[in-house]
């Protein structure tokens, strides 16, 4: 007899830059513990990856992979399942650039924040090519 799997609430959302419908889950505390770790570290490398798995933990849609997406889809994914997981509001100071002793502080809705593309957007970014050449290009260090 198998230890019952703990159920989670699903949520959809759609990814910006492609207009695909995916389905994710709230982050676990284990998860949580993962991400507050890797932000303790200050290692960008550190806290990428955290966050990419995570994002592939939550992420229920079959073939999903968040290292196919733009930084600005993982961005927008991550506060929906962070938004979903601990709550929809973020509690942020403000330091003003002229008179870094004033602060204030803002509360944001995370549900609020949107992605907005501008006209002539295209989901892809085409590579350029080079011309076919019967030469080889070799690097020496």
């Amino acid at each position: 007899m198998s230890i019952p799997k703990p159920s989670r609430p699903e949520y959809s959302t759609t990814i910006p830059s492609t207009g695909k419908k995916i389905k994710y889950q709230p982050f676990t505390v284990k998860e949580e513990k993962v991400l507050i770790l890797a932000s303790e570290s200050e290692d960008l490398d550190e806290i990428s990856n955290a966050i990419s798995n995570v994002l592939s933990n939550c992420v229920t849609t079959p073939g999903f992979d968040p290292q196919d997406l733009a930084l600005f889809d993982i961005e927008f994914l991550f506060l929906r399942t962070r938004a979903k997981s601990i709550g929809e509001k973020i509690s942020v100071k403000i330091t003003d650039p002229n008179d870094p002793s004033y602060q204030a502080e803002k509360e944001i809705n995370v549900d609020s924040i949107k992605v907005e593309t501008v006209e002539g957007h295209t989901p892809r970014w085409d590579t350029p090519t080079l011309p076919s050449s019967p030469r080889v290009l070799r690097l020496i260090a």
